[in-house]
């Protein structure tokens, strides 16, 4: 029974066949023994081959069993071979084997494969541009001078760069000054320019005046230089004691009034000349004067025994001290 199916399945492939006769497929049907030689010899005689026999292959053919017939369809294909048109592919469907043919097909529940699109690659952000140390500093402002709570001629201006030279804005500055104030700086953060000024006043004491500006880890300072203000008081002191309106002096020895000009804030400014005077020099007398930048030396003398009280003007330019000066009696 199986025999039967094989022989007739390899039949109906052999007379549905209608495309030259590859060499493999005449092995086949030689060695298969599914169909006689006369068969074979009608299939190649109305499909003919789609190769040229070498000798060697005619050897090879005539050694499987291809007889005369056979041989003599082989050659009159040969012949007849440039008249024909190209052979197409083909595929010779041998016969089916006595299991597949009893086995039923199993439909698949694989569908058609669907390739996704491919993702666009992912493109990593640059990293964010970083101040450079060597390029990031204060542009101007630093190194002026000015008056002790005065306001600075210019502004500070503060720059920061990447290593690059380009600005960059939005970078957060902070600034701190010792002896003097900084005014509103407004937003804290440069401009597009990489930028950020800042208003200054100086502070109260005739010292450097140091801001300071801080990016992340760089840390940069300006120095600036205030000097004293205009002479506003005379300062008098008598053995190391301050000489409030009362001056009281011993009878027998000489007296040095030390007298320095300062201004409003106590800071020390150069002397334009003291000049001393009382009003009775019979009580008291200016002896002299020494004077250096910037304070005086006033050396006083006791006049008349029995002392007395007087009045002592020490003045510096257009500012002025009234001083009650009184000498003890001896006793």
């Amino acid at each position: 029974m199986m025999g039967s199916l094989l022989v007739a399945a390899l039949r109906l492939a052999a007379m549905q066949g209608a495309e030259p006769l590859r060499k493999t497929d005449l092995i086949r049907l030689l060695t298969g023994g599914a169909l006689s030689k006369s068969e074979i010899a009608d299939l190649v005689r109305r499909d003919c081959l789609s190769f040229t026999p070498t000798a060697r292959d005619r050897q090879d053919l005539e050694a499987l069993g291809a007889d005369s017939a056979i041989m003599g369809r082989i050659d009159a294909c040969a012949r007849a071979a440039p008249s024909r048109p190209p052979a197409r592919p083909v595929t010779v469907r041998s016969a089916p084997s006595a299991v597949a043919a009893a086995t039923p097909a199993v439909p698949t529940r694989e569908g058609p494969v669907v390739h996704a699109a491919p993702r666009p690659p992912q493109v990593a952000p640059p990293p964010p541009r970083q101040p450079s140390a060597e390029r990031t500093g204060f542009l101007s402002g630093p190194g002026q001078r000015g008056v002790v709570g005065q306001r600075a001629a210019l502004p500070l201006v503060f720059e920061v760069r990447d290593s690059s030279g380009a600005p960059l804005p939005s970078v957060a500055v902070a600034l701190s000054v010792a002896n003097g104030r900084l005014l509103s700086a407004g937003d804290p953060h440069t401009d597009s320019l990489g930028q950020i000024r800042a208003e200054l006043v100086f502070g109260e004491r005739a010292a450097p005046t140091v801001v300071t500006a801080a990016v992340g880890a760089i840390v940069r300072q300006a120095t600036l230089y205030p000097s004293p203000g205009p002479a506003a008081r005379l300062v008098a002191t008598y053995h190391g004691q301050s000489v409030d309106r009362q001056l009281v002096l011993d009878p027998d020895a000489p007296a040095f009034l030390h007298v320095r000009v300062q201004d409003v804030f106590g800071n020390r400014v150069t002397s334009p000349g003291v000049v001393a005077a009382v009003a009775d020099d019979g009580i008291l007398k200016v002896t002299r004067v020494t004077q250096d930048s910037l304070d005086a030396v006033v050396t006083l003398r006791p006049g008349r025994p029995g002392g007395g009280s007087t009045s002592l003007v020490l003045q510096a330019g257009r500012v002025r001290l009234d001083v009650s000066a009184s000498v003890r009696r001896r006793p």
